[in-house]
């Protein structure tokens, strides 16, 4: 019968015609719809109409079995020659020769006369199975006998290239390694063709490199021009953004862009890219804070010094230092230009430590513990004959030393053995050198900002001059801690509920704290709305 609703059509199979087949046994599945026994049928797919529209499966042959009084013929496994050929009738099967074994069905029953063996895919051993099994489904190498595991399968074998040529037949790993090829699986050598890899110019930087292949161009970040060969062929020159006045005016190259005035961002293109503000280093209070847009900098109450870069540019106000220094065979030193601390009864500016054989200059800092100082040295040594060498090193003064409240650095004579040297001296040895002539550059944190910082050097015939700048930031406390201890929690309460009611009366409490600290959301104002993220704060997540 055919029913036709609009633009599907939807048939079911007769009785009948699935009546007509020999094998449409109700009881077992087969891929076709229907079964052989009309009133089983009309049970089974008033429940289920894929069973007469697309297929008797498993779940049909289940439904039956449950609901329908299956009758006919028992049905078994015929296997034939070794293989499960067919899912019929004990007299079906043996009228074809075969054996039949009740309640297993094909192809899913292993004959007992068929041979197993090791079944390999991509050199995996992945099932014990006969050959067809593994043939036909597995779409592996089969070897007789053997079984999974403990069988292991040899690697899968392939041709192998070189240079454009096939060398062998081998795996890919001696390929890839032994002959620095290009593996082909499944393909054998001399009968498989090679493809030689196409050459072509490789340009970097607008320069022509090499006569490679693409990928290899590629790999070391070129553009590839096939077929073309080097030198002879003329690169051109790469392109990029031209920035004139925070406006993207052409893509040009990096000469054009120049003589334009402008800045060149290589690969960017015009109108599309946007062009940056100009940066440039934000100083606040003499201490460089950050690298900047100017209206940034402004906006933070600091001053803007276009193109230099924090933490490195020196900003006015901060401490510099200068020291210059030679020292001759006996390492006795001879003091250059200087700007360092000066003993106030000599004018000495270089003090000898004979505890340890090093000479050193001072310069005072702003003396705290809640703060972390950064030094930067730059420095230019010349061990001026063989046999000569000289070291340099940081020093500054412990704490201990700034505790007894002298107001000047320690010095020689203030200290009685190598013990009470390290007690109130640190050191940090960062440069050694028996070479002629030699520029070096150090930077270095310390985790206090000390009262005193000095350069110190020792050796022997050699020669000292560079720049020392140290600057120390104070310490951030973090949004929420409201009584400024260095930690946001519980004891932050009672002065945040202060900020928020009474901002005056917190300024009072707690005259060394920003009341800004409680702007927790970031809105730039401290209310209520502060009050759910500082919880949150307070709690974690």
């Amino acid at each position: 019968m055919l029913c036709c609703f609009g633009m599907v059509l939807l048939c079911t199979m007769t009785p009948a015609l699935a009546g007509d087949r020999d094998d449409g046994d109700c009881c077992y599945a087969h891929p076709y719809p229907g079964c052989e026994t009309p009133a089983c049928q009309e049970v089974v797919c008033a429940m289920d109409p894929f069973c007469c529209d697309v297929e008797w499966d498993s779940l049909c042959a289940d439904a039956a079995a449950m609901y329908c009084d299956c009758g006919g013929s028992e049905h078994g496994a015929c296997c034939v020659e070794g293989e499960c050929v067919a899912t019929n009738t004990e007299p079906e099967c043996l009228a074809m020769g075969g054996e039949w074994y009740a309640d297993e069905t094909c192809p899913e029953f292993i004959c007992s006369g068929g041979e197993l063996g090791a079944c390999c895919v991509d050199g995996e051993c992945a099932a014990t199975t006969l050959d067809w099994v593994c043939y036909d489904i597995f779409m592996g190498e089969w070897y007789p006998g053997e079984t999974c595991p403990p069988f292991l399968c040899p690697p899968p074998l392939g041709a192998c290239c070189v240079d454009g040529e096939c060398v062998a037949t081998t795996i890919e790993w001696e390929c890839n390694v032994a002959f620095m090829g290009e593996w082909y699986a499944g393909e054998t050598c001399p009968e498989f063709l090679c493809s030689v890899p196409l050459a072509g110019a490789c340009c970097i930087e607008g320069e022509c490199v090499a006569t490679i292949p693409g990928d290899e161009c590629l790999a070391m970040g070129g553009e590839w021009y096939p077929g073309e060969t080097c030198p002879e062929f003329l690169c051109p020159l790469p392109l990029g953004a031209c920035c004139v006045d925070l406006e993207c005016v052409a893509t040009t190259t990096e000469e054009e862009c120049l003589a334009m005035g402008g800045e060149w961002y290589p690969g960017e293109t015009c109108p599309e890219f946007v062009c940056p503000l100009p940066l440039g280093a934000c100083c606040i209070e003499g201490e460089c804070a950050a690298t900047t847009p100017e209206d940034e900098c402004l906006a933070l109450g600091g001053d803007w010094y276009a193109g230099e870069e924090c933490p490195f540019f020196l900003c006015p106000g901060s401490t510099h230092g200068m020291f210059e220094v030679s020292l001759d065979p006996e390492g006795m030193a001879t003091p250059g230009g200087n700007n360092g601390w000066q003993d106030p009864d000599t004018g000495d500016q270089w003090f000898y430590y004979p505890w340890f054989g090093w000479w050193n200059e001072w310069w005072p800092n702003e003396y705290t513990l809640e703060g972390e100082k950064w030094i930067l040295v730059e420095v230019y040594v010349d061990a001026m004959v063989p046999g000569s060498f000289i070291e340099v090193a940081i020093n500054w003064a412990r704490p201990a030393w700034t505790e007894l409240g002298l107001g000047r650095p320690p010095l020689p004579w203030d200290i009685a053995d190598p013990a009470e040297e390290e007690l109130y001296i640190g050191r940090e040895v960062f440069l050694y050198s028996e070479e002629p002539g030699a520029f070096i550059t150090f930077e270095f944190y310390l985790p206090f900002c000390p009262e005193w910082i000095s350069i110190d050097v020792r050796g022997s015939y050699a020669y000292v001059l560079g720049d020392i700048w140290h600057i120390c930031f104070p310490f951030v406390y973090p949004i929420g801690d409201m009584n400024c201890d260095g930690v946001v929690n519980f004891f932050d309460i009672d002065a945040f509920v202060l900020a928020v009611t009474d901002p005056a009366a917190y300024a009072a409490a707690y005259p060394d704290c920003d009341i800004m600290l409680a702007d927790c959301n970031g809105d730039g104002t401290v209310n209520f709305f502060d009050i759910d993220c500082f919880v949150e704060i307070i709690v974690g997540p």
